[in-house]
């Protein structure tokens, strides 16, 4: 079962011998509890998502003289909707919106060694301080992954773009100091990460559900990043420039029954750190062409 292209459920059924045939069986129960459990009939009639059921039969290679593996003979698709009443395509996370009520009280299973929550066919694991969240049916496109502190962005004339290799700290003019601060190139260390829990309400009801917390140091590494052409940047790439501490970074991650992923990010940065180009958040989403966001900003 696909939605807006990507898997949301799979199953597959063993046939005992391999003979002619014409047709095969489809377990049509299990078909209609997945479309029930996904809200496929809303979508359809919302009228904004592409819905497939998608069939194939394999064979084992042995079969064909071959290795051990898998292979297809044959497969068929089936459209259950298209894009149709709006134009606007909704990413592919809103059916975890409409069955999060349903779903409040799924099990949400946590693994402390690999550091990792799954439920509802979505896990998410915690790397460098970060995390990977992703489908289980298709672990080589991460929904989000590579969630980090940014505190730079690209800089202006009236920033100091222009200026000369000996003018890192006019006042005026900041963007030497902030290329000297490493604020361009930050890395997340000396982590430290908990198993916790957190309460959820879903419609009035709280509900506590498992979650990591991540401590780190924020640290700024100076003259990493080459800048071509930028004659502050060209000068800072030849100096040896120690990493900068420049704050405190604190993650919590809370995965609930449904598949949603709920994070808290708190920064602690610096009191010398006046003048910041930016504090925000930066991450990769490599499966998504579009995608919303609910966030809240204290």
């Amino acid at each position: 079962l696909r939605v807006n292209g990507f898997v949301v459920e799979t199953k597959a059924l063993a046939f005992p011998t391999v003979l002619p045939q014409k047709s095969a069986e489809v377990d049509g129960a299990s078909i209609l509890q997945a479309l029930a459990h996904h809200n496929i009939q809303q979508l359809i009639s919302d009228g904004d998502s592409e819905i497939h059921l998608d069939f194939s039969a394999s064979i084992l290679g042995a079969t064909l003289g071959a290795t051990s593996e898998r292979v297809e003979v044959a497969s068929d698709q089936i459209t259950l909707s298209t894009q149709g009443k709006k134009k606007s395509k909704l990413p592919y996370p809103k059916h975890l919106i409409l069955c999060q009520n349903n779903d409040k009280g799924r099990l949400v299973k946590a693994e402390p060694d690999s550091m990792s929550l799954t439920a509802n066919g979505f896990t998410i694991s915690l790397v460098d301080g970060s995390f990977i969240y992703q489908s289980v049916t298709d672990s080589t496109k991460p929904i989000v992954s590579s969630l980090q502190p940014n505190l730079f962005r690209a800089g202006t004339d009236n920033d100091g773009v222009k200026q000369l290799g000996d003018q890192f700290f006019d006042k005026s003019k900041p963007l030497g100091l902030w290329l000297t601060l490493g604020l361009d190139c930050t890395t997340l260390e000396d982590l430290d990460v908990t198993l916790s829990s957190k309460k959820i309400n879903f419609s009035g009801d709280a509900m506590d559900f498992p979650s990591f917390v991540t401590k780190a140091r924020i640290f700024g590494h100076p003259g990493r990043r080459k800048y071509e052409g930028i004659t502050l940047a060209e000068k800072l790439e030849d100096s040896s420039t120690s990493s900068v501490k420049l704050g405190k970074w604190e993650q919590q991650v809370t995965m609930v029954g449904n598949g949603s992923v709920y994070v808290e990010i708190t920064l602690d940065l610096e009191e010398s750190l006046r003048d910041l180009p930016r504090v925000g958040l930066q991450f990769t989403s490599p499966c998504m062409g579009k995608a919303c966001f609910f966030l809240r900003m204290d």
